[in-house]
């Protein structure tokens, strides 16, 4: 599935670009409160607050993040959908090549699609999240703008403070869209493996490397009934990668991808595949 989240990163580039440009637009605002008001290179919060000049800063910062929430849930809603039904097709396409026999499975309508994609997994919608993550942005841009007045910093420490902000969330967002994809790649997979009938047994697939958790490294080839209450929920934790492959009876798996030299190699469950390479 290494496919689906290299697309999930390809077309978040979208979200990054308004990412930086709302940032761009947010240091022109604080550039030029710094030209109109500052006296010797710096502001006084005191006379800031008496013409209210800080709050139509304020209101402003906040328009532009709300103007980036909108584009960022609106990438994210053209996302989620692709993936589920790539995830899904593709899987169908595994599990036929691999069984060798035709499977049945239906062609997704698209209210099923965005009944699966908008389905709320963790007790908060990812739309909710995504708008919270947007409010904390502004109440840390306000923070760190009203710090930097109060501490008689220059523009350009600032606008570096500004800039760190908007670094650590978008490292927010990409991780919230990662570990989305992963839900719904699991949720195609689920709907593909029960449409089948053929597939009655999966096996946990974590990734090999060393980013991998310690919970999905233990896991890594271990075999679940599809329908066991029991079975290891995805994605296991934000940024999960692990993933349910077809057991199918008769069936050997020979070659499994080695994320570290991005190549195939023997299969192994990953207690292996660590012990033989990274311990080396």
């Amino acid at each position: 599935m290494d496919s689906l989240y290299n697309l999930t990163d390809v077309q978040h580039k979208e979200v990054l670009i308004a990412y930086r440009n709302s940032l761009d637009n947010i240091r022109q605002l604080i550039a030029q409160l710094y030209v109109q008001y500052a006296v010797d290179g710096k502001l006084n919060m005191v006379e800031l607050n008496k013409y209210n000049r800080l709050m139509a800063i304020e209101k402003k910062i906040m328009e532009e993040v709300k103007n980036l929430g909108t584009i960022e849930l609106k990438q994210v809603n053209l996302i989620l959908p692709e993936i589920y039904k790539q995830a899904y097709y593709q899987s169908a396409y595994i599990i036929e090549s691999t069984a060798q026999t035709a499977i049945s499975f239906t062609l997704l309508k698209p209210e099923f699609v965005k009944e699966a994609v908008t389905y709320n997994w963790s007790g908060v919608p990812f739309s909710e999240r995504i708008w919270s993550n947007h409010d904390s942005l502004v109440r840390s841009l306000r923070t760190e703008l009203t710090r930097g007045i109060i501490e008689g910093e220059s523009i350009d420490k600032v606008a570096r403070r500004m800039k760190k902000t908007f670094d650590s969330k978008a490292y927010e967002s990409r991780r919230l869209i990662r570990t989305e994809s992963s839900r719904v790649i699991s949720a195609a997979q689920d709907k593909i493996y029960n449409d089948s009938a053929v597939v009655e047994e999966l096996i946990f697939t974590a990734t090999l490397d060393s980013q991998t958790t310690y919970g999905c490294r233990k896991l890594d080839g271990k075999r679940f009934k599809k329908d066991d209450p029991n079975k290891p929920t995805l994605p296991r934790h934000v940024n999960c990668r692990s993933c349910y492959i077809p057991y199918i009876e008769g069936l050997t798996y020979t070659t499994r991808k080695d994320n570290e030299s991005k190549k195939l190699t023997t299969y192994k469950n990953y207690d292996e595949w660590y012990n033989n390479k990274v311990k080396k």
